[in-house]
């Protein structure tokens, strides 16, 4: 029996070591699926978090415009503030500053095309308001008929605002 003993520990050496075997290649592929998984979430949030990123530099950007318009408004509706060339000057500045902020912005990376729109439209809006301040010459003290275009940019970009708004909520 010791040649039957022998043969038999020989066999069951073989059957635990294929077992062992296949467990260790379900287990190989186990390991190489959940990292792929891990992988991919990780890739996915890192996604989601520069989404909105981008999403909350172009709402800042876009609250910067609808500001600047509103102090424009208001310089504008005061009569005892005289609306200097230098003044019209700085503001300009200040709107070509923000047409160039929002140049920088990757659009191709914004995750929907309302982002775009409203990032596209604060553009216009600003350069619009460039367009309005400068051929102004001379000081002119405020009068609301200085102010009036200028509402109607602030609804607008205030729109644009509330549109990012809504697409940075939406990528939360």
């Amino acid at each position: 029996m010791d040649g039957n003993a022998a043969a038999l520990q020989q066999v069951i050496a073989a059957w635990v070591q294929a077992v062992g075997s296949i467990v260790a290649i379900f287990a190989a592929i186990g390991i190489a699926w959940w990292q792929r998984r891990e992988d991919r979430r990780h890739e996915l949030q890192q996604a989601a978090s520069e989404e909105r990123r981008l999403l909350l530099n172009a709402l800042k950007i876009g609250n910067e415009v609808a500001l600047m318009l509103r102090a424009a408004f208001d310089l504008r509706m005061d009569p005892t503030v005289l609306d200097t060339p230098d003044q019209r000057a700085r503001e300009i500045a200040r709107l070509e500053y923000a047409i160039m902020a929002i140049s920088t912005v990757p659009l191709h990376l914004l995750p929907s095309i309302n982002a775009i729109g409203a990032l596209m439209e604060l553009r216009a809006i600003a350069g619009e308001a460039c367009t309005i301040i400068g051929p102004i010459q001379g000081q002119r003290a405020g009068h609301p008929s200085y102010a009036a275009p200028f509402a109607t940019l602030i609804n607008r970009a205030v729109e644009q605002e509330e549109t990012l708004a809504v697409a940075v909520g939406e990528a939360t």
